[in-house]
């Protein structure tokens, strides 16, 4: 029987390291893996193939991640196991109200130099040349630098000749259009839409027709022609997750251009406008103990909790009829953390889908990258 984790084969050590990330997934994982690989050399080599699946880099200004990306190519041994990059670049001085639009030296506030989006640029662009393995890339710089990463990073990428045909997932900002033509194997792309603008979804739906799982964020509006151009060329597109507030009646319409959708996840119920507006401390029932009539106020917040049941249950149906409405093709609906399966009748059989309850989605995982603003 081995006396120590260093008596034990790499693939037993493997499958605990496994086990135990996954044990604390909900948590992230890798601060409970983390300490146990520094249990001993054995362990650790066990490890590394967990813990740098994910990099991020993030909550840096534009020379600070040029400097990171600089060390990590300086890992090579460690870049093969890389199979995620975030990029989340940050600004010197986050602008705020007291900047007008005008102000001459707003551009000092987003980098300490002139040099640093460009450095920054080319060292992306190295470390990307030194994955062996990507298959998921998010770029986000946070909004203030996003204009100036528009003027600086496409003259870059321009001349680099990077092409990774690995990277199936790319999750970015809409405008960053200089990405499109460096990963054309995308299969599931994620877009902060913003106010989409047409020029820019037309470059995406020309590298975009591998593209069958598509992500929607922080739209204001959704009938531009932007996104009208956007889903009416992205003839392979299964699967759709729309993120952040949306009015359900009016604009799930505009995206009925996705004419072979099977999957739809919706945010959550209150997000869409559906006359549900739960209390934020995820109940209605509140009660004053020190009232004086106590019989009242818990009948009161019995009638309460029953309206707000009545209120849930309406806007379940509804959103289920809407979302058949425009995709009849529809299989599988998705709000946050729980699901639907309709059948191949539902179109043709509305009774039985009000009637159909909702399940726990054992996939849900709310992504990271649409908390990020």
């Amino acid at each position: 029987m081995p006396l120590s984790f260093s008596d034990l084969d790499l693939d037993v050590l493997s499958c605990i390291c496994s086990e135990l990330y996954k044990a604390g997934e909900n948590i992230r994982g890798i601060y409970l893996l983390k300490p146990f690989s520094m249990t001993c050399r054995q362990v650790r080599t066990a490890a590394e193939p967990i813990l740098f699946r994910s990099v991020v880099v993030e909550l840096k200004l534009m020379r600070d991640c040029a400097r990171s990306m600089r060390q990590l190519r300086q890992l090579p041994t460690l870049l093969r196991f890389v199979r995620e990059f975030s990029l989340y670049p940050q600004t010197l001085k986050s602008l705020t109200y007291t900047h007008s639009p005008e102000d001459h030296d707003a551009q000092a506030l987003l980098v300490d130099s002139p040099d640093d989006l460009p450095t920054c640029a080319f060292e992306f662009i190295d470390l990307l040349r030194s994955f062996n393995n990507l298959e998921k890339l998010t770029f986000k710089p946070c909004r203030e630098l996003r204009e100036a990463v528009n003027l600086n990073f496409p003259f870059a990428f321009a001349g680099s000749g990077l092409r990774l045909e690995s990277v199936k997932f790319l999750a970015t900002e809409s405008s960053h259009t200089f990405l499109c033509a460096h990963f054309p194997s995308i299969t599931q792309l994620a877009l902060a839409i913003g106010e989409l603008k047409e020029y820019d979804a037309a470059v995406w739906v020309r590298t975009g027709g591998r593209v069958k799982s598509l992500c929607l964020f922080h739209a204001t509006r959704w009938d531009t022609p932007g996104i009208q151009t956007l889903v009416a060329h992205l003839p392979s597109v299964t699967e759709l997750t729309m993120q952040g507030r949306t009015r359900l009646r009016k604009d799930l319409v505009h995206l009925r251009g996705l004419t072979r959708l099977t999957t739809l996840s919706l945010p959550r119920l209150s997000d869409l406008d559906l006359d549900y507006d739960p209390p934020w401390c995820g109940t209605s029932f509140f009660v004053d103990i020190g009232s004086p009539d106590l019989d009242a106020e818990i009948e009161r917040a019995r009638l309460r909790d029953e309206q707000m049941e009545r209120e849930l249950a309406a806007a379940k149906r509804e959103a289920k009829r809407l979302a058949l409405s425009v995709f009849p093709h529809l299989r599988t609906l998705r709000f946050e953390g729980t699901v639907f399966n309709l059948p191949r009748s539902s179109i043709n059989d509305i009774e039985a889908v009000d009637q159909l309850e909702a399940e726990y989605d054992p996939l849900y995982k709310y992504p990271e990258y649409y908390s990020r603003h």
